[in-house]
């Protein structure tokens, strides 16, 4: 913290936005993460009643990108080995996925999801995209456009 009691390199924030402004902004993506909490537990729990919300998304980025070593998900998720194992370890339990040899590396092994799980995904996928769809239909093209625009200013990373 500075002298004046705000973080060190917080100097060119804006000064015109009223507090109610920031406090409903705030409440906002609250709510918005809230809801996208609950959608994704929704979503795993579609595939089976049993899948977390962080295994899903270690069989979601392995339908989308296809097989790959642990190690490669780790960088990938963000994620620590060992919370990446477990959820591994779910999976293969709920017969979501299995392990393959590596054809590059005979000593290695790849998880891959399996035909039934990859449907499974791909059906939960279109659902979702059919529910923003519903959602952004009564809005105007231009409002989408501003929407996806804003979106992705919120989101950007810092350095941006």
């Amino acid at each position: 913290m500075t002298g004046g009691g705000r973080a060190a390199g917080v100097t060119d924030l804006p000064t015109d936005l009223p507090d109610e402004t920031m406090v409903a902004a705030e409440q906002q993506i609250g709510l918005l993460f809230r809801t996208a909490m609950q959608r994704w537990k929704e979503q795993a729990a579609s595939i089976h009643p049993d899948l977390a919300p962080k295994a899903f998304a270690v069989l979601r980025t392995l339908v989308d990108d296809g097989p790959a070593q642990a190690r490669d998900l780790v960088t990938r998720l963000g994620t620590d080995k060992s919370v990446l194992s477990r959820q591994i370890t779910s999976l293969e339990r709920l017969g979501l996925i299995e392990r393959e040899v590596d054809e590059h590396d005979a000593r290695a092994r790849r998880l891959v999801a399996t035909p039934a799980a990859a449907a499974r995904v791909t059906r939960v996928r279109a659902a979702r995209h059919d529910d923003v769809r519903r959602r952004l239909a009564a809005w105007t093209r231009e409002e989408r456009a501003v929407f996806v625009d804003l979106l992705g200013r919120l989101t950007a990373p810092d350095d941006a």
